[in-house]
């Protein structure tokens, strides 16, 4: 049991006796949040989204996102986050975007990807799109599950795990957390 409290960097809350504003920092500055379940994820990345003034469902210039399926031959990693540097709606029925994206190390690149994420359906790609277009979300949050072998500096942990393998889901999800973590329960 994760008792409220302060534990020198970190600290562990609940969401709802804190100020809306100060969950906003929170989320705002973190360098990643994470999350148990995917409807939390998508309405987290709206949040965050909406929060840095971005409108509408696609992405746009500075917009974090994160890789959802390896193509090494591209360069792209699943789970790896980039940022959006260009992006124009493309293809037939506008269903694919034109993106030029940037990963932490500068490094640049092009490529056509599937908007069904970024529409909350991702369900709508069929195989021969699947096959056309690269696969990315948002990334201001992810879930644990697609966080395990990577690690931050400042981690916000969204505590929705209610289910068998608690322990385990939040073991990984802690142990991201390289300086300091804050739990909101």
């Amino acid at each position: 049991m994760l008792r409220p409290g302060i534990y020198g960097e970190s600290r562990v809350a609940y969401r709802v006796q804190l100020p809306e504003q100060e969950v906003d920092d929170l989320l705002l500055k973190a360098d990643q949040v994470l999350v148990g379940k995917n409807v939390t994820l998508r309405k987290m990345n709206q949040h965050i989204r909406g929060k840095r003034g971005c409108k509408g469902p696609l992405p746009v210039p500075g917009d974090k996102l994160v890789c959802r399926r390896n193509n090494r031959d591209s360069g792209l990693l699943n789970g790896q986050t980039w940022h959006v540097v260009k992006s124009k709606e493309y293809g037939q029925g506008r269903r694919f975007l034109d993106m030029q994206l940037r990963d932490d190390d500068d490094h640049v690149t092009q490529c056509i990807v599937h908007r069904a994420y970024f529409d909350g359906n991702p369900d709508a790609i069929d195989r021969q799109d699947y096959m056309k277009a690269e696969l990315f979300d948002y990334g201001y949050a992810i879930t644990v599950h697609r966080a395990q072998g990577s690690q931050w500096d400042n981690v916000v942990l969204i505590d929705e795990w209610h289910f068998e393998d608690r322990e385990k889901w939040l073991y990984t999800g802690i142990t991201r957390a390289a300086e300091r973590i804050t739990i909101l329960r």
